[in-house]
Parts: structure tokens; sequence; C-alpha cells
């Protein structure tokens, strides 16, 4: 006797052409994967006002020089001393997310999709301003390197975060002059360096004797002058192989801008959140040089094959390869991509800095993945918001427009014009590191 079971008319589990069954779907959605973003809640807020351009300066007048010797009695003339002033300027940038639904899809869909999306601009918003701060802090000189290692490509697997190396830090901005937020300066740090943190001798010997609780729920707090926050929204580095993608130069093509030296970079672009995190080493092409009518063609990595894209840099300065040369040229190329470096591929001669103002991030080294913590204090950096245009979510609403006579779709967006800047780098420090925890 043959009988007829669920997989008899649902052979593929459901919501097939020949299946006879329907899917419930819960009411409660999954939750996202929280990022905590901090960046903008430790910034200097401050209003550009309308009609006043789009540019803003900060100034500061530095101190006077203390006179070194008794003035003379009697020296009706005295050297005078001329002021001096030094400004920092940020222009704003705006930023537009859209998401467009049809009439169908908000009246068919089990959940309702404009509350949905509201709350994922919503989202975005924070995050966007927490990676726009992290790339203007990630570009300022005020770097230091954990154990004493010279620079980025020097680190080693054994060079982390401790007690020593917050102390060098805190010892660095107290000698610059910066002031506390509060008791102590801020430190936020990812979730492997918080851990680097906790697992040192010296915080678990002062915690056990005073506020086991810290260890037992796994917090830092307040620690070694510092008033700890822990992101897990910030982007570690490490290096991509040589092997993983090419450089190569061939006869037919139609570069036209002499016999050149190039030296190419790539890094690696989180699709989702826009962090630079791998970098590669430059790379030249085994030939050296490129001649004209001759083409030079690099192939991103083949693997991950999506979620990433890749920017590339080529040196402005023939036959240099440091990272200050190496030029942005090209950004979201996708994996496994043949771009093509001549006339037909957009690039007839070595980038310009007016052109292509920004550079290549410093490589890894090979086997550590590196990870920046950021210290400062008060005033270390602002995030300035176009008055009248400050970053929000806009709600198009329901009914037929000039636009939409038939009322078939309902637009959500984020807009808003903002900036970050960097207004005192003595105030800040960017401690990289590798971790015993990755």
């Amino acid at each position: 006797m043959a009988n007829t079971t669920f997989s008899t008319l649902a052979p593929s589990g459901g919501l097939a052409t020949t299946d006879d069954v329907v899917r419930y779907i819960r009411d409660e959605l999954l939750s996202l994967a929280e990022k905590n973003v901090v960046f903008g809640q430790q910034a200097l807020k401050v209003q550009l006002p309308q009609h006043n351009s789009k540019t803003i300066q900060f100034s500061r007048y530095p101190r006077l020089q203390l006179p070194r010797t008794p003035h003379t009695e009697g020296d009706a003339s005295p050297t005078a001393q001329a002021l001096s002033v030094e400004t920092v300027s940020a222009i704003v940038d705006q930023w537009v997310m859209v998401v467009s639904l049809t009439d169908l899809s908000v009246i068919t869909i089990k959940h309702p999709l404009v509350p949905i999306v509201t709350e994922r601009l919503g989202l975005a918003k924070a995050e966007l301003v927490d990676r726009e701060i992290q790339k203007v802090l990630l570009a300022a000189d005020a770097a230091a390197f954990a154990n004493s290692a010279a620079s980025r490509s020097a680190l080693t697997s054994s060079d982390t975060v401790n007690s020593v190396e917050m102390r060098k830090v805190w010892k660095t901005l107290k000698r610059n002059g910066a002031r506390p937020l509060g008791m102590n300066f801020l430190a936020i740090v990812d979730p492997e360096v918080s851990q680097d943190i906790s697992a040192d001798d010296l915080f678990h010997s002062a915690h056990e004797l005073k506020d086991v609780t810290a260890l037992y729920n796994n917090e830092i707090g307040e620690w070694m002058g510092f008033r700890v926050m822990v992101s897990n929204f910030i982007a570690t580095h490490a290096l991509i192989a040589d092997a993983d993608w090419t450089f190569t130069s061939a006869a037919t093509g139609s570069w036209a801008g002499g016999t050149k030296t190039l030296y190419a970079k790539i890094t690696k672009v989180e699709s989702d959140f826009g962090f630079e995190t791998d970098i590669s080493n430059p790379k030249v092409d085994a030939a050296a040089t490129i001649l004209d009518g001759e083409k030079l063609t690099l192939t991103t990595p083949t693997t991950p094959a999506t979620g990433v894209t890749y920017n590339i840099y080529i040196n402005d300065t023939d036959n240099t390869s440091t990272d200050a040369v190496l030029r942005r040229v090209a950004t979201d190329v996708a994996p496994a991509t043949a771009y093509r470096i001549d006339t037909t591929g957009g690039l007839t001669a070595l980038p310009t800095a007016a052109l292509n103002p920004v550079t290549a991030p410093a490589s890894p080294g090979t086997g550590v993945t590196v990870h920046t913590s950021f210290m400062f204090g008060k005033e270390a950096y602002a995030m300035v918001d176009l008055s009248g245009d400050n970053l929000r979510v806009l709600i198009t609403p329901s009914g037929p427009s000039k636009s939409d006579p038939a009322d078939l779709t309902r637009p959500l967006a984020l807009k808003g014009s903002f900036k970050a800047v960097v207004l005192n780098e003595d105030y800040l420090r960017r401690l990289e590191s590798a971790s015993a925890f990755d």
C-alpha cells in the first residue's frame, strides 16, 4: 500500500511548484549582530551654521614664550612677541542611502517593512558616523606600536597590549598636555585587546583584592588612567599574500605615460561596512618597467568571491614604492577582476596628489593580525554637523504624488552632511598591536 506522506506532496520541503504546503513565519525577527558604535558619542559635537559654506575652521593661539632673562631696569623698549595662530579646517561631506519599497511589498510581506527599514537606516546612521571617525583617526600621524615595535610591519604575535603599554600612552598624553575626559583619558579597544588587558597579571592582582566582580563579568572599566570602552566595530588588518594577486605587463596596450617603473598595492574592503581590512605589500611587475604602447593588468584575489571589494594604489613617483607615494586610483574592484592600467583603463600617466590625495595604508607583517586601540583626551577630535542637513532618516509619506501618481513606491532615506576632524594630534594616540586572543 502506498502512503501519502508530507514528502510526497512537498518533495522539496515546501513552496515548490508541485507543493501543496505553506510556511509558518514567526512574527519575531532574528536579531542582527550587535555592533558597538561609541566613537560618535565621544566626539566634540560642533554645528556648522547655515549659509556659512561647507568649511569650518578651528583656531588655536599657542602659548607665548616665557622670558629667559630678567628685564633690564629702565629699558623702555622690551622685545615684543608676535601672536601666532594654528588652524584646523574640515569640509563636510553629504551622505545618502535610499531603500525603495513597492506598494505591493508593503501590503503583502509578513513583517511590516516600513518600521524595519526605518530601524535599519537608523542603525546605518550610527555605523556610518563611527566608520568615518575611525578613518580620520587612522589617517592621523599619532601612532604608537606595542612593545616599542618600529612600525606596523614590525609587530610580532607577542607584541600585545598590557599595563606597561597603557602606561606608555598615558605618559605621552599627559606629557603632551592632553586633558582627561572626567577623571581619566579614554581608551576604545576591540574585544581581543580587551582580553589582552584583562589577562595581564597586574590587572588580575588588583581586581582580586578589591573588585572581583569585574573579573566575574569580564569587565575592564577604569584601568591605568583610562576609562576603557570595548567596541567590536573596529577593523583589524592582515597581510594579503603576494601569491593571491598578480601584476603583469603586456606589449599590447596603450600606456602613454612614458617608460616608468610602476608599483601597485591593494587593500581588501568589507562590502557591508566599508573598512579597509587586509593590505598587501607593494608589488612591481617582473619586467620592472612599463613602456609606451604597453599595459599592466592587476588581477584581484579570487577568494573570498563575495562580500569584499578591493582598492588599488599606484605610485605617483617613478621607481618609488613607499606608502606616501602610492595613491588610490580605483575603488570597489570586484574579486577575480583583471583591472587594466593604461589609456583604455583610464590611467594615462602617474597619478598626482591633487587628483588622488588618498595614500596607501601601511602593510602588516606576515602572519600577524594588527589590532588598533584609540586612546585620547578631551577635544582630540570633533564631529561637525551641517545645521539644517543633520544626518537623519526621512520617510516619504504614502499616497500619490506628481513623480509617482499611482503610489507604486515608498522610498525611505538616510541623508545628512557631516565631517570628522582631528583637532589636536598631541591629544591622541593610536596604539597598534597583535593579540593573544586571535
